[in-house]
């Protein structure tokens, strides 16, 4: 797995330029390949936020931990918003845009051109004000809760296994006594 060190300036200066690909990708036509660039830009953004409060890179990158963070942060400082508006481009420009094609083109033109740039412009803003916030000591308690629901995955599935092994056993113990 290729580790990823960016910061958030890096971050966001990696979604600013994803997002003005994405305007020339629209000029030439190639409105499909705009949407993903476009999300692209988005999902820079969403990590740059990310990192901007403590959260490492390779983290910031996951659903698990990533995404989770993201939305609760968004959640609790009143940005339902924002997060609707991600959601929405995951599906108008990622998987129902780019991967499916099934939203029009010029409904993705309009999405490129004036939704991405306006949640842009406010995630740079929530960036900036969240500078002071430090969210390491969460993480890493979100961190160990996912380690331990692996755990008790584990665990329940070993608990599975032996009730079957035991049903078993029990069946053909008694199957010995009642053949004869």
């Amino acid at each position: 797995m290729v580790r990823c060190m960016k910061s958030a300036k890096e971050l966001i200066e990696s979604a600013e330029r994803a997002y003005e690909e994405a305007l020339k990708l629209l000029e030439r036509g190639d409105v499909y390949d705009a949407a993903e660039k476009a999300w692209k830009a988005v999902e820079d953004m969403r990590k740059a936020m990310l990192v901007a409060v403590g959260v490492p890179c390779d983290k910031a990158k996951t659903i698990s931990i990533g995404y989770a963070v993201f939305s609760k942060l968004l959640r609790l400082i009143g940005a339902r918003d924002l997060l609707r508006d991600y959601a929405s481009f995951e599906s108008a420009l990622h998987s129902r845009g780019f991967y499916e094609r099934e939203v029009p083109p010029d409904e993705v033109e309009e999405v490129v051109r004036t939704d991405v740039r306006r949640w842009l412009n406010e995630m740079k803003k929530l960036i900036g004000r969240m500078s002071g916030v430090n969210v390491t000591e969460a993480v890493e308690a979100l961190s160990k809760a996912l380690r331990l629901r692996e755990e008790i995955l584990r665990a329940s599935d070993e608990y599975i296994k032996l009730r079957k092994q035991f049903a078993d056993l029990l069946s053909r113990a008694v199957r010995s006594v009642t053949a004869h």
